[in-house]
């Protein structure tokens, strides 16, 4: 499978955890609208929440917003939870969650599909991350 540099904000290094945050649960939405006609509701919670569970071994912190979450619609937890790090841990932690989510969903329904409900998006994440310096070292390094 082929690994996309998805999920960065369209932001700077600098810009304020507070907008990236809130940038980062656009995005989530986003994915909610192009999947859910085609996996359904509970198809997609089922997917965050492990992606969620798999992630927070690199981000403990993360760990809260897998329990606080009930349903994909209520990202108040991770936005809040997001809003408390660092510019570059929220990307490296965006990075490493839509990844593991995109990894379940390509186990789920394919590889070819998922990037064709996910173009738009994806398209749009790879574009913001080639104005980001080192994505890829942030999303390999391992915050607490």
């Amino acid at each position: 499978m082929r690994t996309k540099n998805s999920f960065v904000p369209t932001a700077e290094i600098d810009t304020s955890a507070t907008e990236l945050a809130a940038e980062s649960i656009a995005r989530w939405r986003q994915i909610d609208v192009a999947l859910t006609p085609i996996i359904g509701r509970r198809g997609i919670v089922a997917i965050y929440k492990k992606a969620l569970n798999l992630t927070h071994a690199d981000f403990p912190w993360l760990a809260t917003v897998s329990e606080d979450d009930t349903s994909f619609d209520n990202f108040a937890s991770l936005q809040a939870a997001l809003a408390q790090q660092t510019s570059a841990v929220i990307m490296a932690a965006n990075l490493a969650l839509h990844r593991s989510f995109n990894k379940l969903l390509v186990s789920l329904i394919g590889e070819s599909l998922s990037e064709r409900l996910l173009q738009s998006i994806d398209a749009c994440f790879h574009r913001e991350a080639t104005r980001l310096h080192d994505v890829a070292l942030l999303a390999e390094r391992k915050y607490a």
